[in-house]
Order: C-alpha cells, then structure tokens, then sequence
C-alpha cells in the first residue's frame, strides 16, 4: 500500500492507513474503520466531521511531521476556502480505507466476469501433463 498525499488547508498531509494508524483510530473513535459509514444497525451513513478528521490524523501523523488532532478542524476550514469540501475529503478516506484491504482485494475485469482467478487457470493450462508412472 502505498501513501496518498493531501493538500489540507496550510499542510501537505502524506497518508497511509496501516496497522498502527488503524489501532489508533479503532482506540480513539472506539470503531472499526469500515464502521465509519455504517449507523448500529447496519444502514450505510455519512461519518461525522470528527471522526472523518481523526481518521485522515492518524493515517498522517507518522508521516506528516508535527500534525497535531488540535489543528485538524482549522486545516478543514482551510481546505473549504480553497475549494475542497466534505464530499471531496469523505471519497479521499474512502480511498485510504480501501487501500488498507477493508474493502478486499480489487479483481480484474476478468476475474468479476468469471468469478476466479483467470491468470491462475492460464498458469494451470501451461503446466506440462506427466505420464502417470507407478517406478
């Protein structure tokens, strides 16, 4: 997985949601990142500011050098006035929630099409038959 950058507000954020900045996020908000965008009975729903902040913190704070969680809501005011919104910042977590895995591993066209893994039924195909032998 690789880091995603971020222009939030005066700072350019590098972000990257792995496994320490997945356990912060799950002790600080107290949920899974998955369950961002679901309410208790599993209805899908938008996420609060703060929790939508918290997660983009902890994706950077290893990365980022300095970033403090204080400073989160004034870097998103930031990022408003210069032409970035809620929507725009709600599809970057997303992103970064997908590129954790949480989301499973993205098929080829291929793959949804047949429901496997073509390149290993290929590989399969290329494999010399043996004769069978009882030596």
């Amino acid at each position: 997985m690789q880091a995603r950058k971020l222009n939030f507000g005066k700072k350019e954020l590098t972000c990257k949601l792995d496994g320490n900045a997945i356990v912060e996020f799950e002790r600080v908000a107290k949920k899974n990142p998955i369950k961002l965008f679901m309410t208790a009975d599993m209805k899908m729903d938008f996420p609060r500011l703060g929790e939508l902040l918290t997660l983009i913190h902890c994706s950077a704070t290893r990365l980022t050098h300095n970033l403090k969680m204080q400073e989160m809501p004034d870097l998103f005011d930031e990022y408003c006035d210069n032409g970035g919104d809620f929507m725009d910042l709600l599809e970057f977590a997303q992103q970064l929630i997908e590129d954790a895995g949480f989301f499973g591993k993205k098929k080829t066209a291929e793959e949804s099409q047949h429901g496997t893994n073509i390149s290993l039924i290929k590989e399969a195909e290329q494999v010399p038959e043996q004769e069978d032998s009882l030596l």
